[in-house]
């Protein structure tokens, strides 16, 4: 399966971090600056099918990782150098139904994930 709707995070440093949707994974993977190879993809969700992912990597190379699914917007996040945390709702549908997720991040290791 080819992917679709990729997001990328690229450090000043050269780091990178990348995320995109394969069926009805959401995939993602990292890049060291200088490396010439990507990690192998991890995927974050395990049922329904994920939309609209945004990434959003600190300069100390924690990311966040937000998107839609089912109407919910749905998160992950990665503190530097350790795995992905298993995903979590953000917005349930019973609550409003969200999409198009973006995020934030503000510089304190503080994320803010916002919807329509």
């Amino acid at each position: 399966r080819r992917a679709t709707e990729p997001t990328l995070a690229v450090l000043p440093s050269g780091d990178a971090t990348a995320a995109w949707i394969r069926g009805e994974e959401l995939q993602v993977s990292t890049r060291k600056a200088g490396a010439e190879t990507w990690t192998a993809p991890v995927a974050l969700t395990s049922y329904g099918k994920p939309s609209a992912p945004q990434l959003a990597v600190d300069a100390d190379g924690s990311a966040t990782l937000v998107w839609s699914r089912f109407g919910d917007v749905v998160g992950s996040y990665r503190p530097p150098g350790e795995d992905w945390h298993d995903p979590f709702a953000l917005v349930a549908e019973y609550d409003a139904e969200a999409y198009a997720p973006r995020v934030i991040l503000d510089g304190a290791l503080k994320a803010t994930a916002v919807s329509r």
